[in-house]
């Protein structure tokens, strides 16, 4: 009897630590279930539900929300004047909430300093552009929305949490945000074209980087663009805004050489030159980086200040 006792005695010592053995792991939330649950994403959640988007994160597919907290749809509730999210027109309303939202799983180490795409439709549908800012890990958007240094996993993706709501941006939004632009968009201010890269629809940017501008100023013995006359400035600058909507795939279809006029007060042309994959505008320029969306327009980097022929 005391051997079956004992035997029994073991057993029941052992079954606890052959359960702890054999316990599968609890899946993590899904990322509806994180908005459900986690008390500084409700504003978030009821943006998905206005907008019905919540229905597509049914865990079919993998995504990734930049998801701004609570703090954050109250500063911007307030900044527009309004009282609640359902007071925001739908358009609007639906073209914020697709704008936080990734295809995919993206961890937060994949935010490096660049110029990305997103879902939100732009012109002819064209995906709008998302700036990141990527400074030793400090990492913000659009310049208004900071990341959380720590992310949520769910298991069908990501959630990073933000400390501002970013609006799909214009031309001039876009400019701005990016360091290596300083030099055109303070330009593009002080020629008094802002109204026109925010406003003007269907446009194409040329960016030009700062050491571009900075190589081109040295050529003509200047310091800064302050030292242009207001109608030189105007010139020169609103000659890099072009009064079509041109993606890459536009100007790669195109005949071989086809001349747009420029936004500059004298409405001068640019010729664009396509020769086999490679595109030149006026016969020097060459396009580094293509199709950064905006809601109005597109912009692509360009190797030089362009001057007028």
């Amino acid at each position: 009897m005391k051997r079956h006792l004992l035997l029994f005695s073991v057993l029941l010592m052992l079954s606890p630590l052959m359960w702890t053995g054999c316990k599968q792991e609890e899946p993590n939330p899904s990322l509806l279930e994180y908005l459900e649950s986690d008390a500084r994403l409700s504003s978030f959640r009821e943006l998905m539900a206005l907008t019905q988007l919540d229905t597509t994160l049914n865990g079919s597919f993998f995504y990734t929300l930049l998801a701004p907290d609570n703090d954050a749809f109250a500063a911007f509730l307030a900044a527009h004047s309004y009282g609640s999210l359902s007071e925001v027109p739908m358009d609007s309303l639906r073209a914020i909430a697709i704008y936080h939202i990734q295809i995919g799983w993206i961890e937060r180490s994949e935010f490096t300093t660049n110029y990305y795409t997103t879902p939100a439709p732009g012109l002819d549908n064209q995906p709008l552009a998302l700036y990141v800012q990527n400074d030793d890990g400090e990492i913000v958007l659009n310049n208004v929305a900071k990341m959380a240094p720590i992310s949520l996993t769910a298991r069908d993706g990501q959630i990073h949490l933000l400390d501002g709501v970013m609006t799909p941006p214009t031309l001039l939004d876009l400019l701005s945000f990016a360091p290596r632009f300083e030099t055109m968009y303070e330009g593009m201010l002080a020629a008094g074209y802002a109204d026109t890269l925010a406003e003007a629809q269907e446009i194409t940017l040329f960016a030009v980087r700062n050491e571009e501008f900075a190589a081109y100023l040295n050529e003509v013995g200047a310091d800064s663009l302050g030292e242009f006359t207001r109608p030189e400035q105007r010139d020169l600058l609103g000659y890099h805004i072009m009064d079509e909507f041109k993606t890459y795939r536009d100007m790669e279809l195109m005949a071989p050489a086809q001349s747009f006029p420029t936004m500059n007060p004298d409405r001068d042309v640019i010729s664009i030159l396509n020769s086999i994959g490679t595109i030149l505008l006026n016969d020097r320029g060459r396009l580094l980086l293509l199709d950064i969306h905006g809601t109005n327009g597109v912009m692509h980097l360009v190797d030089r200040v362009l001057e007028i022929p």
